[in-house]
């Protein structure tokens, strides 16, 4: 595999806190496959590789039960990634499978699931999970949960979106390029590395072939520049990935706790929470709302 920066940063640590980091970061399983010297853990790979069939299983199931039923419904982010970022399937670490069905179909959604033994999982409603809700399939092999969204981010309506039509259907590329650094940086803090890991894979393979000026354009609409600026900060010192985002750099400092820590009651997360949103009216919203759940 290729030296990359923050392999560097993990090899100087020690054996505990390395296994710690990546355990918590849920990168045990691609370690073990692809930087088996870095870490003592064995068989979570082949657990994961199980767990992501039955995830693959069950989703081409909800897709044949909605497609019935006259319903779309269209893959984000992990499960996505199986057979491409993720060819071995084992590698990634999922714990449920993200969804987006239209506003216009979400209650009728709902009766469907209902209806063919989905079982809704309750949740405290905010403004950051309101337009998400969560359904809990059993099977034989185990349980899969389902988390759907009747949009893609709590603070805007969505914009036109693309599609592309694969084994599952997912957004277009600029589409899931500024989902996914929308979802690591504005919506949780940089908090886990397995999500910025998925932007640096995406980057590699996909990178070459975005539209700027549509990526530009979407998170104009969103407020995403400051998290994209940081973004692009981050591939270059983890990763040594140049991706030129726009001409202005981010202001905002890589920490050790960028990477490996994502502790809400420090000050570093609490600066990020403020600092990756472009308008100031976001921040208050969400930061209110969520000190005050």
């Amino acid at each position: 595999m290729e030296s990359l920066p923050i392999i560097t940063k993990l090899k100087k640590m020690n054996d505990v806190d390395r296994h710690q980091i990546l355990r918590h970061q849920g990168m045990e399983g691609y370690f073990e496959r692809y930087y088996p010297e870095l870490i003592s853990s064995q068989g979570v790979f082949k657990q994961q590789q199980q767990r992501n069939l039955i995830h693959e299983e069950e989703s081409l199931k909800l897709t044949r039960l909605l497609k019935g039923e006259g319903l779309e419904v269209v893959f984000l982010k992990g499960i996505t990634f199986l057979h491409d970022l993720y060819p071995d399937l084992g590698s990634r670490f999922m714990s449920d499978v993200d969804c987006y069905v239209s506003h216009l179909d979400y209650e009728r959604l709902d009766e469907i699931l209902k209806g063919k033994g989905f079982r809704p999982i309750s949740d405290k409603r905010w403004l950051g999970n309101e337009h998400k809700r969560e359904y809990l399939r059993k099977t034989d092999l185990g349980d899969v949960c389902f988390e759907f969204h009747n949009k893609l981010f709590w603070h805007r309506e969505d914009p036109y979106v693309t599609f592309e039509d694969r084994t599952l259907r997912t957004l277009g590329k600029e589409e899931v390029f500024v989902y996914l650094c929308g979802h690591y940086a504005f919506l949780h803090s940089c908090q886990k590395l397995y999500w910025l890991w998925d932007i640096y894979l995406y980057l590699k393979k996909y990178g070459h072939s975005l539209d700027m000026v549509r990526v530009h354009d979407l998170c104009d609409y969103f407020g995403f520049n400051r998290s994209v600026r940081f973004v692009a900060k981050l591939m270059r010192d983890a990763f040594a990935l140049d991706f030129y985002f726009d001409h202005r750099k981010s202001f905002i400092p890589i920490k050790h706790e960028t990477y490996f820590c994502d502790d809400q009651r420090s000050l570093y997360y609490l600066f990020l929470k403020f600092s990756l949103k472009d308008e100031l009216k976001d921040q208050v919203r969400y930061n209110k709302s969520f000190f005050f759940k």
